[in-house]
């Protein structure tokens, strides 16, 4: 994920994002409609523009 267009919410470092760092998209990354689909993984795809796509689980997110 590009850490350009989020931000630490843990009080950490943004310049140093580790496996267990909690982190939030900014103010206008933060939706996106969904692009892309895969059907055999059940994920989706936002493209988001200038940092590609990005995919999620889509299964998670219809649970949320």
């Amino acid at each position: 994920m590009p850490l350009a267009i989020m931000h630490r919410v843990d009080n950490g470092d943004n310049g140093n994002v580790q496996v267990g760092a909690k982190v939030r998209f900014d103010a206008g990354w933060d939706r996106g409609t969904i692009d892309y689909y895969q059907d055999n993984s059940a994920t989706v795809g936002i493209n988001y523009s200038g940092y590609g796509t990005i995919w999620y689980d889509s299964d998670f997110a219809y649970n949320m």
